[in-house]
């Protein structure tokens, strides 16, 4: 992803698929990392066997209007539009233009935009305070 790049569009324009393209009405567009993929016509049949990676490099940005001005985490913590709502979880400048990204703090996992969206890792396993062992011989 070129340093700085913050929108890709694609725009796609009403025609006649008929003549063309008898096996489907769709338009398609997709990212692909140009080292990774090669256009091949059976491309276009949709073949869902065949997969390549993709690139996504994002970050919590302004819409792009005059008063939508791209944070960093500085900013946007001093803002009610904060998108790191999580008590366990941090904010990160981008790295690759403007904005900023969330992440769970260490030993937490999920989704830092969330409110309580970050749990601890630790919940998850088995406490053995809590449980009850039973040792006995059943007979039948």
């Amino acid at each position: 992803i070129p340093p700085g790049l913050t929108h890709n569009y694609f725009r796609f324009r009403e025609y006649d698929h008929s003549s063309m393209m008898d096996y489907s009405p769709c338009d398609y567009a997709f990212l692909v990392d140009r080292t990774n993929y090669t256009f091949r016509r059976s491309d276009l049949l949709r073949d869902t066997l065949r997969t390549s990676p993709v690139w996504l490099d994002w970050a919590i940005r302004g819409a792009g209007g005059a008063d939508s001005a791209s944070l960093s985490c500085a900013q946007a913590n001093e803002t009610k539009k904060y998108a790191c709502l999580s008590n366990q979880s941090y904010c990160v400048d981008a790295t690759n233009g403007p904005g900023y990204n969330c992440n769970c703090s260490e030993g937490y996992e999920g989704n830092a935009y969330l409110v309580d969206g970050c749990t601890s890792k630790t919940d998850a396993l088995l406490n053995y305070n809590d449980l009850i062992f039973f040792t006995g011989l059943l007979v039948s």
